[in-house]
C-alpha cells in the first residue's frame, strides 16, 4: 500500500507515484464516496454560514445575504439527501453481507451433513 510513517510522507509518495494514486482512487467503495460527499457538503455549509454572518455583521450587505441564504438552504437540502443515500447504502451492504454469511453457514451445514 502506501509507505511512510507520517501523513506528509505518504502524500509525497502518492505524488511521486501517480499510478499508485490512481489505483487507490479506483478502489474507493461507494460508502467512502458518499462519506466524502457528506464531509464536503458539511464544509460548504460551514463556509456559507461564515460568509453569511460576515456579510450581515461586518459587511452590512444584507441584500446579498438573501442569495447566500438561498445557497445555504440548497446545501442543507443536499446534505439531507446525501445522508439518506448513505444510510440506505449502508443498510443494503449490511443486508448483502448478512445474506452472504447465511449462505456460507448453510454451505457449511450441508457439507457436514454429507460427510
Amino acid at each position: 500500500m502506501i509507505e511512510g510513517k507520517t501523513k506528509l510522507q505518504r502524500w509525497k509518495n502518492l505524488i511521486k507515484n501517480p499510478k499508485l494514486a490512481k489505483d487507490i482512487m479506483l478502489n474507493i467503495t461507494p460508502l467512502q464516496q458518499l462519506h466524502a460527499r457528506l464531509i464536503g457538503t458539511i464544509g460548504t455549509i460551514a463556509g456559507l454560514i461564515f460568509a453569511w454572518v460576515f456579510m450581515i455583521v461586518i459587511g452590512k450587505m444584507w441584500y446579498f445575504s438573501i442569495v447566500m441564504f438561498f445557497g445555504l438552504f440548497l446545501s442543507v437540502i443536499s446534505y439531507i439527501g446525501i445522508r439518506q443515500q448513505y444510510i440506505q447504502t449502508k443498510k443494503m451492504i449490511d443486508e448483502i453481507n448478512n445474506i452472504n454469511n447465511l449462505q456460507a453457514l448453510e454451505e457449511v451445514k450441508n457439507g457436514e451433513n454429507k460427510v
